[in-house]
């Protein structure tokens, strides 16, 4: 799609995993707003790393970024907070 720029609709966006939800155009806001305090709702520590992850990975490519994304998510962030989670 895109190198051939060919368009798809809402319905295939979807089947294919390139949209993860579809809503009415009267819904939209809405949901976004409920996605919004969804996210808040995440520990501060999980979604700078989500960020920064994103950010940086730009000029990654495929297995450096699957090793950041698994590899070093599990042992930078999900083990330390653990193992922080079990001094307490």
């Amino acid at each position: 799609m895109c190198l051939t720029g060919r368009r798809i609709d809402a319905g295939e966006a979807y089947r294919i995993g390139l949209v993860s939800e579809i809503v009415k155009n009267g819904d939209l806001l809405e949901r976004a707003v409920q996605l919004a305090g969804e996210i808040l709702q995440a520990p501060l520590p999980a979604l700078q790393f989500v960020k920064g992850y994103l950010k940086d990975n730009a000029n990654r490519g495929f297995e450096e970024s699957f090793c950041v994304e698994h590899d070093k998510a599990f042992q930078e962030f999900l083990l330390t907070k653990a193992a922080e989670a079990a001094k307490k």
